[in-house]
């Protein structure tokens, strides 16, 4: 194992830029802003011959592609929203950020001509440009394009959309984080940020613990009027824009951006909710563990027993381990981002809470944690590098498939999190692993049930505020309450105030992410599983990972003999998960 002495542990965004006066940040925009306009002068005024000639569409798709390799077209943009996240007070930052948005927004709709133009093509030229060999290399990406087509609107409208999108949707979510992110909870006598209070709960003893939560979630509660005119301000703004689009459903439009299907993500939904029980089970023991007749919602992730503590050090060293036995590049990945200082890792006053991976063509990739020496964030660190991974190895993709769909990335991020949970496992005592195996039983409940959970409560508000115009704070959090006590049953008691976690959970204003991560977590469960019993299965992983978004998940995974249409392929994964818990009650029971 390669040993790494000093790792640091704080973004360096100097290879960015050097800072705000760095003339470079104007010399790339106006450089991004000449490549643009000479793409639309070229082609706006020759559609025709791009449409009724296969050889002049393939050129265009290739300056397109040129395009998007810029870096000067993101970097600046990239720079100052990292700065953000990790200072809630950088105004500057806010500032400047501001500026750029509007200049980009208004040089991303000078393209909005070229996929309006295409999409318009008949279904008989799709189908002659589909079957030409010269753009089989863009098949698929136009397929998509065209099948996106239907929800188009007109060039004039697509650009009133995307110039509205910030002041509609992005300042208010940037807002009401950037207030929350600079709240602190003052705790025998320590001042912690906010999203250090949230990591901190579960460590405490019962009564710190239940203390803790009531500080933090009157934190969120003073925020509640922020929050409600917020999720009001976006819903309805997303209605808006649903309903020109043509989407039917809230949830509509995130599941085509995913490349999935309603049928098949209410399905996933609805396997999931028919499995409550699971979850009630669950918590049912743990109260038993706790000798206890029930347990607050502050409880709900309280320890069963000591942990040992695990350094950033130590986690990165067994993920070295991790990422190694899968393939070596997995792990020089990860050692030069340590090196070159892309891993941000301790919660700090200002902060964004949480953690994230962010990442760019032709520029760093970034992952944000807020780590705190316990399982969870050894965890959340595998999850985020299981992201930065996949980024990195997608970019041997062309620039038009290194994307992916964020329910492909979430299985990518949670099939390293599973391998590092089972590497860890093997180095604990019996006793160790019983806590472990309590703890890791409890974080895939979070990730399958409660997602699902937050799912329907998202689907709800949506609903709601669709027919009645608003919902206010407390009715926000009456319904957040309902969905919780849903999901986590007769064992936790959950009060109106637990309801206010509506405020901090930021998925809720990514329109129905969360239940990407039930997808990735079940997918990804069978693929660790293939890997343990087949170690030549690495070169299915590889393919996986660099497959970017040149097919779609369906073929992504099937590439990896999974049938993600099969209902079976979920109700193993909830079949697993089930199993765990008994061996959890046998050993418990000392059986």
């Amino acid at each position: 194992m390669k040993k790494l002495n000093k790792k640091p542990t704080e973004w360096n965004l100097n290879v960015l830029y050097t800072g705000d006066n760095d003339p470079q940040i104007e010399r790339d925009v106006i450089a991004y802003e000449k490549a643009v306009v000479a793409f639309e002068k070229k082609y706006r005024a020759h559609t025709a011959d791009m449409l009724s000639n296969p050889k002049v569409l393939k050129v265009a798709l290739v300056n397109l592609e040129r395009l998007a390799e810029m870096p000067q077209g993101s970097r600046a943009g990239y720079y100052f929203s990292l700065r953000r996240e990790l200072n809630a007070k950088d105004d500057e930052a806010e500032k400047r950020l501001n500026v750029l948005s509007d200049r980009f927004t208004k040089l991303g709709n000078k393209l909005v001509f070229f996929d309006l133009t295409l999409g318009k093509i008949d279904q008989k030229k799709q189908v002659v440009l589909l079957s030409d060999t010269s753009l089989s290399k863009y098949r698929y990406h136009l397929n998509e394009l065209f099948a996106d087509a239907k929800y188009h609107l007109t060039e004039p409208e697509e650009k009133i959309l995307s110039l509205k999108s910030n002041t509609s949707y992005g300042l208010w979510v940037s807002g009401t984080e950037k207030i929350l992110n600079r709240k602190t909870v003052t705790m025998k006598g320590k001042v912690m940020p906010i999203a250090e209070a949230f990591e901190r709960v579960s460590e405490l003893a019962k009564n710190d613990r239940n203390l803790l939560w009531s500080k933090a979630m009157d934190v969120c509660k003073s925020m509640g009027e922020v929050a409600e005119n917020e999720i009001t301000a976006i819903v309805l703004d997303k209605k808006v824009n649903d309903e020109l689009r043509g989407f039917k459903k809230p949830y509509s439009a995130t599941v085509r951006s995913n490349e999935n299907t309603d049928a098949s993500v209410e399905a996933l939904v609805e396997a999931v909710k028919s499995n409550y029980s699971v979850a009630h089970r669950f918590y049912k023991l743990k109260a038993k563990m706790l000798k206890e007749n029930s347990l607050s919602y502050a409880d709900r992730n309280a320890s069963v027993g000591k942990e040992p503590e695990i350094s950033f050090n130590q986690s990165t060293e067994t993920l070295q381990s991790v990422f190694r036995s899968v393939n070596p590049e997995y792990e020089h990945i990860l050692n030069t981002m340590v090196k070159n200082r892309q891993i941000d890792a301790f919660p700090k006053k200002g902060k964004t809470g949480g953690a994230f991976c962010a990442s760019l063509t032709n520029l760093p990739t970034y992952v944000l944690l807020n780590f705190t020496p316990k399982m969870r964030s050894v965890m959340t660190y595998a999850h985020e590098m299981g992201h930065a991974i996949h980024a990195e190895r997608s970019k041997i993709q062309p620039v038009l498939y290194q994307g992916h769909s964020i329910a492909v990335a979430e299985t990518a991020s949670t099939l390293f999190e599973n391998l590092m949970f089972d590497h860890t496992l093997e180095a604990l005592s019996k006793k160790e692993r019983i806590v472990a195996l309590h703890n890791r039983i409890q974080d895939d409940i979070s990730t399958i049930v409660r997602q699902t959970a937050f799912f329907e409560f998202e689907r709800e508000m949506h609903e709601t505020i669709r027919k009645n115009g608003a919902m206010n704070h407390i009715e926000l959090a009456t319904l957040m309450q309902k969905h919780l006590k849903a999901y986590l049953g007769p064992a936790v008691r959950v009060t109106l105030d637990d309801g206010y976690t509506f405020v901090y959970v930021s998925h809720f204003r990514r329109f129905f992410y969360v239940y990407t991560y039930v997808y990735g977590l079940l997918i990804s469960g069978v693929i660790a599983e293939q890997f343990k019993a087949n170690n030549n299965y690495r070169k299915e992983i590889e393919g996986f990972l660099t497959a970017g978004n040149s097919k779609s998940p369906d073929d992504i995974f099937k590439d990896m003999g999974i049938d993600v249409t099969n209902p079976k392929l979920f109700e193993a994964g909830l079949k697993k998960l089930s199993t765990r818990i008994d061996e959890l009650e046998k050993l418990v029971n000392g059986k």
